[in-house]
């Protein structure tokens, strides 16, 4: 508390949100913890001597630190588990608390952007996308729809021209490509590019004219993920993610569409050729990347790759979309299929769960931490994904293992299969409370009525 006051004393006493509630609700915290054990102790000195006292005070102050230690060890067990679904399909244990922490945080909002995580989140799962069909035809054309029902795809082809490129190589394999073209000749380039996304300007745009609140809410979280990942990558997420680039890639084909033009061809010799996408593809990820692989390849398209190709909200969405499909794939196969609960992971899972369910009955000091790490919660502008990955997300980086947290137990309907709302599955810190004030008030009352007993003539 004394380090929130001194946050606020720097800070011209412009609280955030959660520094003011962490004050608020740790000052609460404290008021109940001295009442409890102010209590105790009295309790102890009128019915124990002096030395047994500070004995079991000195043992208390130790439980403080080792209270959670049970649960950290079962956790750190589990990581190993592997639990069988009825469809074969085999899940580490962490990854399915995973997929169901990460299903109540968008549902609840407690995670950073999150309209827009909701928004994806929730399409995906409507439109049941699982990470094996993710780049299918009809599952990008669903995806194309998703940005395009944002506003964030034009409508209209995209011409992008550049001319006098200098052919460095050709496809070997290829005979369609005229055995005339050589290294060194020089290349007019056209390609007609369909559901291009719009530029960061245009968003702008986009967002003062929105008259959806929601919608409104999405774009803006869209426009500062993009900022932010932006500077993460120092204005360079193309060649970063480089890969993302191909499922959106809609080149209409054709010699009148996309192609190259020979510049000053001899007489009679062909000079256009019809791009096909392993063509663009080729010289993309050569100009992009130095990757030296059979096919077109040029030594000055810098200029089109890294400015007319470089569709950076493009990258933004797939970035999103790489995030949270495996999440949402997980979730929709373990919610839609029934455990194999005759596996020996499971078995072990559940016995190790109902030991530990039993002995947080006495663990009530846990239970108290409980009670503030619950009314706390987490800081949800530091529940994301990490930049580097392609879909880890920290959920529980804040948890303290010295603390106590709310931790549910798997529950399963008639079905053997996950409830969804499994979450919702554990003791919760009243019933703590409750037993700890019950304990309070009943060493208070030994204590004074020892107290009363006393001759003090």
């Amino acid at each position: 508390m004394t380090i929130n006051l001194f946050y606020s004393a720097f800070n011209l006493l412009k609280y955030d949100v959660f520094i003011l509630k962490m004050t608020v609700t740790y000052s609460l915290y404290t008021l109940l913890a001295t009442f409890l054990l102010t209590n105790f102790v009295i309790f102890l000195i009128f019915v124990f001597s002096l030395q047994t006292t500070t004995i079991i005070c000195t043992l208390l102050l130790a439980v403080s630190f080792v209270a959670n230690i049970p649960m950290s060890f079962v956790k750190a067990n589990e990581k190993s588990y592997n639990i069988q679904f009825e469809n074969n399909q085999l899940f580490k244990l962490n990854d399915i608390y995973d997929a169901y922490n990460l299903n109540n945080n968008v549902k609840n909002g407690n995670i950073k952007y999150k309209y827009l995580s909701k928004y994806i989140y929730d399409y995906f799962l409507n439109s049941q996308m699982t990470q094996e069909s993710f780049s299918s035809k009809q599952t990008i054309l669903l995806r194309t729809e998703m940005w395009s029902k944002l506003g964030l795809i034009r409508k209209e082809p995209v011409i992008v021209n550049e001319s006098n490129l200098e052919l460095f190589s050709k496809p070997l394999r290829d005979k369609t490509v005229p055995e005339t073209w050589k290294s060194g000749d020089k290349f007019d380039i056209q390609l007609t590019l369909n559901e291009t996304f719009i530029s960061n300007n245009e968003l702008e745009t986009l967002i003062s004219k929105a008259t959806s609140e929601n919608t409104k809410n999405i774009l803006k979280d869209f426009k500062n993920f993009t900022n932010e990942i932006t500077a993460h990558f120092n204005n360079n997420v193309q060649f970063e993610k480089y890969d993302l680039f191909y499922d959106f890639l809609f080149m209409e084909s054709g010699v009148d569409k996309s192609f190259l033009k020979k510049i000053n061809p001899g007489g009679g010799e062909k000079d256009k050729y019809a791009l096909k996408d392993q063509d663009l593809k080729t010289l993309y990820e050569y100009a992009l990347i130095g990757r030296n692989s059979d096919g077109f390849k040029f030594s000055n398209a810098d200029d089109l790759v890294k400015k007319q190709l470089d569709f950076k909200l493009m990258y933004t969405a797939r970035i999103l979309e790489q995030y949270f499909i495996k999440y949402s794939s997980n979730y929709l196969i373990m919610s839609t299929n029934s455990i194999k609960t005759s596996s020996a992971d499971w078995d072990t899972y559940q016995n190790g769960r109902n030991t530990i369910g039993i002995l947080s009955y006495f663990n009530l000091y846990s239970g108290l931490w409980m009670l503030y790490t619950e009314n706390l919660g987490f800081y949800n502008q530091d529940i994301w994904f990490s930049p580097n990955s392609d879909s880890k997300i920290y959920l529980e980086n804040q948890k303290n293992m010295f603390l106590g947290y709310k931790e549910y137990k798997l529950d399963l309907n008639n079905q053997n299969r996950i409830k969804e709302n499994t979450t919702t599955n554990y003791t919760k810190s009243w019933y703590y409370t409750a037993i700890l004030i019950g304990i309070s008030l009943l060493g208070f009352t030994v204590a004074l009525i020892r107290f009363k007993k006393y001759d003090f003539k």
